[in-house]
């Protein structure tokens, strides 16, 4: 896969975000997992239609067109077994919703909004949906579903010069993050009775923040600075540390996921294209490790099972592609097709 004019383009968006006042989010796809083995992956195609590919332990199956018209990356999560929720913003600016029951596939569901960015949509139980966006005036709002029916949308205030990233590192609770006016990471969150924040965690953002619960009560953020190096920030259950510069030269939002308590991953695109790993296996940092590829989006990685990790990324001809780690080395790249 070599360097072609969308190459170029990622790599001048990514130079003009540093110098402007709301960063590029190149995100292309998601990704989600219902059980062990199981992976669900969604992107918009070229058509706008929402696209699904799937493995079922043993192969992949799709794509399948799932319709709509998307003007965002699709958003999907999954709160249990054989259940599925897709959130993307449509072309009149509503957040649109589609659904698997585990019979099959439900809407498109207008959830209204005037969405300005990308949504950020999390589960802290079964059957609770928590989703979160930037609207026309930079603030952060929020819609909920409670299992019965939906609520909001909840004005949460802020000023955001990128999406949200929300998760949630326990029952009932709630943290996002976003880039402020000023460039910093600021943090809204929820303990289960009420919101509280918006709290400036300072830094110097040149990327949507990558946040993960590696353990309950724990978090982890990671995000591009000006200098490309990818900073840490992290939370240990009671205080806030870092920043903490993990080095690296990234031309990407940083991806990272959490193969097993205490364990965290994290991938970013390099300024040769490809993907690059840096971990840390619960006592220190390693990395960064090349592993090669040519990509045109930030990648989407995930973990379907303990030490397991599958990561995706569009490649420079718009096709999908996949790596894999099985627990002991690094497999792929494996072309899945598509057109993105």
């Amino acid at each position: 896969m070599k360097l072609n004019f969308c190459t170029f383009l990622f790599l001048f968006l990514i130079s003009f975000s540093a110098q402007s006042n709301v960063v590029v989010d190149m995100t292309t796809s998601t990704c989600t997992s219902w059980s062990a083995g199981r992976i669900d992956c969604f992107a918009r195609g070229i058509d706008g239609g929402l696209w699904h590919k799937w493995f079922d332990g043993r192969g992949w199956f799709g794509w399948e067109n799932l319709g709509g018209q998307l003007t965002s990356a699709p958003n999907c999560v999954s709160w249990g077994p054989l259940r599925i929720d897709c959130f993307a913003k449509g072309v009149n600016g509503s957040m649109w919703h589609k659904w698997y029951d585990g019979r099959g596939w439900l809407g498109w569901e207008n959830l209204s909004g005037n969405l300005t960015s990308n949504i950020s949509c999390t589960s802290w139980a079964p059957g609770r949906l928590d989703c979160f966006v930037r609207g026309t005036e930079g603030s952060m709002w929020h819609k909920w579903f409670d299992g019965g029916a939906w609520f909001g949308w909840e004005n949460l205030g802020g000023n955001l010069t990128s999406s949200p990233k929300c998760t949630s590192p326990g029952h009932g609770k709630l943290n996002c993050f976003a880039r402020g006016t000023n460039g910093s990471m600021w943090h809204k969150w929820f303990d289960g009775r009420a919101w509280f924040g918006w709290e400036n965690l300072g830094g110097n953002l040149t990327s949507v923040p990558e946040c993960v619960s590696p353990a309950a009560g724990k978090l982890n953020c990671f995000v591009r600075g000006i200098e490309g190096n990818m900073w840490h920030k992290w939370f240990d259950g009671r205080a806030w540390f870092g920043w903490e510069n993990l080095g690296g030269h990234l031309t990407s939002n940083p991806e990272c996921a959490s193969p097993g308590p205490g364990k965290l991953n994290c991938f970013v695109r390099g300024i040769e294209g490809n993907m690059w790993h840096k971990w840390f296996d619960g006592r220190a940092w390693f990395g960064w490790e090349n592993l090669s590829g040519g990509l045109s989006s930030s990648a989407e990685c995930l973990s379907p099972a303990p030490g397991k990790l599958n990561c995706f990324v569009r490649g420079n001809e718009g096709a999908y592609w996949h790596k894999w780690f099985d627990g002991r080395g690094w497999f792929g790249w494996e072309g899945l097709g598509g057109s993105l």
